[in-house]
């Protein structure tokens, strides 16, 4: 499927021409502005000033649909237990029909279709309790201990990628030969091409605003440069062993024409097809175990993401609150708990698919794509490019500089356009999943779907109006696109220190879809979040300690 190994040169092509500049894009401004998405866009261009409440309402779409995989995720380790695997021989169905039914009808109760809500379902409410509690305990503790926690995650998501893969390679057969050669002929397919695209953007987690957020806690003279080429290595090497793993299992079920034809997405796979293959091993619980482990532990980094997104950004705008993180924390799991609450009902699987197709996907390009044209048109690429090389010690030959400069201004940008335009094609025809959805929740989905872009269309507006009670309706249309003066000569000046302004949080961690963590010491601070103080003031105090893994 996809050209077998032929799509991993596609996916090679793309992190080096879209991953790693995305990535420096969004690190970077968090690096470079040292504040979270909601309070940068809007003094860095005026035209973006919703976009950080558009990745904030993104974000919370996101983490109540990742929460509720993670429940079943839950389920399934607790299952796992047993002495025998429950999907295995579930009411005497066999092969892939039974772990299907049991996922569907063990599980989840699945209703008949979206309209019938049915009743709440008390495990999969458990499941969801301790989903959230394991990200409030997290981030609640601080974050030096989640730092702790990042250190035993990610090793365990590579051990286990990795045992996974050895012993998928022990069942190498023709039929494993046949589905990992290449067609170099599905080079030419630009379906492929947009595939690879889209898994590239997607398993980097890009477009929610995480990295802004997370990367505005980095030390000053952090090489960003070269940490956007480990997270994107790191992304692709577990993507290759999950990948392997995946054919292995797979590609006799395929050969004998057992494999399910109306697979719905990512839940499917993980939860009928390697359960089913899993199932299928000697001492497959232990393997099962260990397979639902990591996805929990990938599943919380990603929560522990996007909820510090959400989190800054209510700092950001209630400051009484900024000695309050901890309580704030758990007070917004608690509210996503019960916002989530109806995806543990029968109905649950149509609605999660919902959420997940409607609503992560097509913004999460948008935004991207708005934040590159920014720092290409609005910043100035070569300036952005410039300030990076500066604060990470970092000198480049002028070919390389002005092959970045053409990568930010016109590659990137088309890039992303064009998963921009298939991305919303593809959503306007979604799959109907089980059954299919009724003109009215394709309608709430068009809504979820649309919602960011109002968000955008607002702050864009407000801050027009606002120009103009001051300025000519020209002046105006140009302030749009020029970042603040003070904010910029603020990154100007400080990029020439060791100085390490306060940010939002009290202590930085990466936490995104393929576990990728970095951890930094604890700081003593009163305030506990963006001190706009020291903006306004563009003054900035040395702190040792802020420094990064």
């Amino acid at each position: 499927m996809n050209g077998g190994a032929a799509f991993l040169l596609c996916t090679v092509i793309l992190y080096l021409v879209l991953g790693i500049p995305v990535v420096l894009v969004e690190s970077g401004l968090g690096q470079v502005g040292r504040q979270s998405p909601a309070v940068l866009f809007p003094k860095l261009c005026p035209l973006l000033s919703g976009l950080g409440f558009s990745m904030c309402w993104s974000s919370i779409v996101f983490s109540i649909s990742e929460a509720c995989l993670l429940s079943w995720s839950v389920l399934y380790i607790y299952n796992s237990g047993d002495c025998d695997l429950p999907w295995a021989h579930y009411h005497n169905y066999t092969g892939m029909t039974s772990s299907a039914k049991y996922f569907t009808g063990e599980i989840l109760g699945v209703s008949s279709g979206l309209e019938i809500f049915g009743s709440i379902q008390g495990s999969l409410v458990i499941g969801l309790a301790i989903t959230w509690g394991a990200v409030a305990a997290c981030l609640a503790a601080g974050i030096r201990h989640t730092g702790k926690l990042c250190y035993v995650a990610t090793p365990i998501t590579f051990l286990v990628a990795g045992i996974l893969l050895v012993r998928g390679l022990l069942l190498w057969s023709r039929n494993v030969s046949q589905a990992v050669s290449p067609d170099w002929s599905s080079l030419t397919d630009l379906t492929v091409w947009m595939a690879a695209g889209c898994y590239v953007f997607h398993s980097l987690n890009l477009g929610l605003g995480g990295l802004t957020a997370i990367s505005s806690h980095n030390k000053q003279n952090t090489n960003l440069l070269r940490d956007a080429v480990l997270i994107c290595l790191f992304h692709f090497v577990w993507g290759v062993m999950m990948w392997l793993v995946y054919v292995c299992l797979m590609a006799d079920y395929r050969a004998s024409n057992q494999f399910p034809k109306n697979i719905t997405g990512g839940p499917w796979i993980v939860f009928v097809v390697f359960a089913r293959g899993l199932a299928a091993l000697p001492h497959g619980i232990v393997f099962s175990l260990a397979m639902y482990i990591m996805v929990f532990f990938v599943g919380i980094g990603t929560l522990l993401g996007t909820i510090l997104v959400i989190v800054s950004t209510f700092l950001d705008f209630f400051p009484a609150l900024h000695g309050r993180r901890g309580p704030v924390t758990i007070s917004v799991c608690i509210v996503l708990f019960l916002v989530g609450l109806p995806l543990t009902s029968q109905a649950g699987f149509h609605i999660q698919l919902l959420l997940s197709y409607y609503s992560v996907n097509w913004p999460l390009i948008l935004y991207s794509l708005c934040m590159t044209l920014a720092i290409s048109y609005s910043y100035g690429q070569k300036r952005y490019i410039s300030e990076l090389c500066c604060i990470s010690n970092i000198k480049l030959q002028e070919t390389t500089m002005t092959h970045l400069i053409v990568l930010f201004t016109t590659g990137v940008p088309v890039l992303l356009m064009v998963l921009l335009f298939c991305s919303f094609y593809h959503t306007s025809s979604p799959p109907d999943g089980q059954t299919p959805y009724p003109s009215w929740a394709k309608a709430v989905g068009w809504l979820l779907s649309t919602s960011p872009a109002v968000f955008l269309l607002a702050g864009a507006v407000l801050r027009f109006l606002q120009f103009c009670q001051k300025q000519s309706l020209i002046q105006s249309f140009k302030l749009l696109l020029k970042p603040d003066e003070i904010f910029a000569e603020t990154l100007s000046s400080s990029h020439h220190s060791s100085s390490c302004e306060k940010t939002t949080m009290t202590t930085p961690i990466i936490a995104v879809e393929s576990k990728d963590f970095f951890f930094v010491p604890s700081i003593n601070t009163s305030d506990g979040n963006n001190n706009l103080s020291l903006y306004n003031n563009r003054s900035h105090k040395a702190d040792p300690e802020h420094s990064s893994f």
